[in-house]
């Protein structure tokens, strides 16, 4: 039988906690709880859980500090992080996209919505990890923490920006919902050295130029230490300035 996953809920209020206690351990989950994000970290020193739910406004260490902790520490580059937030913003979600969440759920919410996207960040959790650490080895660097995000809400455009303007050094996953297709972007210093679709048919700007188009889906960057040939001259922002030009010609 295989091993229960391990949920981290960290909530103030001590009714959620209770809740979402009951209804994770009741669908095979097992689960820890924790009243605010020092107590979480606390926790953390002796028990690895595979998932962190967590409110942002708490007392003594609130969520957004609880997430730049844990992307600090390589052992939690890949740990899906799921925001449970009234603060729904358009700068809530860059912020929250700049510490590494993974997905927000507003107050309320349904619990069947959460436990499906659980299954779903475990899922692509177990597949980017496997991977990732066949081939790289993870950093602990305090300032390169892992990003992700939906392209509905934050452009591959500016993600890459973003990732330039912080001058990250890793590998860049995106996920184009329909149809299904991967791009892989390896970047070195904000720079970007190659990049491939997983179905062979593009390569490089053209690989990049393909994915700018996409309007839904997704991305996930981790910070690793790449050893590759650069393959790419123009930089992000001249990328994304010539990937404009192409779409609006038609190319």
């Amino acid at each position: 039988m295989a091993e229960a996953s391990q949920i981290l809920v960290v909530d103030d209020d001590a009714g959620v906690r209770r809740l979402l206690g009951r209804f994770l351990s009741g669908h095979g989950y097992a689960v820890k709880t924790a009243s605010d994000g020092e107590e979480a970290l606390a926790l953390l020193h002796r028990w690895r859980p595979d998932l962190v739910i967590t409110d942002v406004l708490m007392p003594k260490m609130d969520g957004w500090e609880l997430g730049k902790r844990l992307r600090a520490d390589a052992d939690f580059v890949f740990t899906p992080i799921i925001y449970l937030t009234a603060l729904g913003g358009a700068q809530d979600r860059i912020h929250g996209l700049r510490i590494g969440a993974d997905d927000y759920l507003s107050k309320p919410f349904e619990l069947e919505e959460l436990e499906l996207r659980i299954r779903r960040l475990l899922t692509r959790r177990d597949e980017v990890e496997r991977e990732l650490r066949q081939h790289y080895r993870i950093l602990d660097l305090v300032d390169d923490r892992a990003i992700s995000g939906e392209l509905a809400e934050i452009g591959l455009p500016s993600a890459l920006t973003l990732l330039e303007m912080e001058r990250k050094s890793g590998l860049l996953v995106v996920y184009n919902r329909d149809p299904s297709a991967v791009l892989r972007i390896y970047i070195k210093k904000g720079r970007a050295l190659a990049a491939t679709l997983d179905d062979g048919a593009a390569r490089n700007e053209a690989a990049i130029f393909r994915a700018f188009t996409w309007r839904s889906g997704r991305f996930e960057f981790a910070p690793l230490e790449l050893e590759i040939t650069p393959e790419i001259s123009l930089s992000i922002t001249g990328l994304i300035m010539e990937g404009a030009r192409v779409i609006d010609e038609g190319g």
